[in-house]
């Protein structure tokens, strides 16, 4: 009982320094990506729901519907600082309880959360990315719960429709497991079942969707850039515990979104997913987790100095 005590009382003060770097750190971010999301923030207040939807698709040119309802309503409430900086301690918080029931150290818990590059980047940067890993992680909370994993799912997909390929892997993990167990025990579970509509319905709701964005982001990349999954993908198959196939099949989704989609977040949901397997492992302390966390602690570090320089995280050096 003291344990579970002192840890929440140590998560509460992890989630407050969040809470206190983001009233610091998200006034200073005002250009880039940003400068459109306040805008539409500022202006949603004296909107209806329909004329800022309106607002929001064009300004945004984003269809997205949970981030819309949230900051439709926030906007009415509470100022766009306040807003960033409550939203960054709950996914602070729910990560904490995530890395928890994975039986992490909680000293590598806090130095993912308080210092690593993605983090920060969901923090101040990648806004609706963020809540669609809020809903991602609750739902990874409740992944034992087939109904409420599917509810939270989809407002994850829903908030951000490159969640998608996060699912798409999950889904094709938990078939190669069901398969295998139907191959080694002859038995079949209910949960595929949910897995299959799953994978069934998800290409239908959102197919429409994420075509147009591979359209419009199509660029066949060279090696160099698919480099950074593959690396990835090496380190989660060296400290894969139970299969090195899983791995491969887990990360197959994210090699075709990165030979297809530019940009950094493919690899983002990358390094999560190398994190899911390398976490596993000694409970996280280990050379895998403390080298990348040193890393991303370190550029993360010039993440935070082009903010309070530019006013963005990806500004060039001058």
């Amino acid at each position: 009982m003291y344990s579970i005590k002192k840890l929440h009382v140590n998560n509460v003060v992890v989630v407050s320094i969040v809470f206190l770097i983001s009233l610091v750190v998200a006034p200073y971010y005002i250009n880039g990506d940003q400068s459109a999301y306040i805008k539409v923030y500022n202006a949603l207040e004296s909107l209806s729901i329909q004329d800022g939807y309106r607002y929001y698709s064009k300004y945004l040119t984003s269809t997205e519907v949970t981030y819309f309802i949230l900051v439709w309503i926030s906007s009415r409430i509470i100022e766009k600082s306040f807003f960033v900086s409550i939203s960054n301690a709950v996914l602070a918080y729910l990560l904490l309880k995530l890395l928890t029931k994975w039986r992490v150290y909680f000293g590598i818990s806090v130095l993912l959360v308080l210092s690593n590059y993605y983090i920060y980047v969901l923090f101040f940067a990648a806004e609706k990315l963020k809540f669609a890993f809020i809903f991602f992680i609750l739902s990874m909370l409740v992944v034992e719960r087939m109904k409420l994993f599917s509810m939270f799912a989809a407002v994850s997909m829903l908030s951000h429709f490159q969640m998608i390929i996060m699912y798409a892997s999950i889904i094709i993990d938990h078939i190669y497991k069901a398969v295998k167990t139907i191959l080694y025990s002859g038995r079949l579970k209910i949960s595929l079942l949910f897995v299959l509509i799953g994978a069934i319905f998800i290409p239908l709701l959102f197919g429409r969707h994420l075509a147009h964005k591979i359209s419009s982001h199509f660029e066949l990349h060279s090696f160099y850039e698919l480099s950074k999954i593959l690396i990835l993908l090496t380190l989660s198959i060296y400290y894969s515990k139970n299969s090195r196939l899983r791995p491969l099949i887990t990360f197959f989704p994210l090699v075709v979104a990165a030979l297809l989609l530019s940009g950094d977040r493919v690899n983002m949901i990358g390094y999560f997913v190398f994190m899911y397997y390398s976490l596993q492992i000694n409970k996280g302390f280990n050379m895998g987790v403390i080298l990348t966390a040193i890393y991303f602690s370190l550029k993360n570090y010039y993440f935070l100095e082009k903010i309070m320089r530019c006013g963005q995280g990806f500004c060039e050096r001058i």
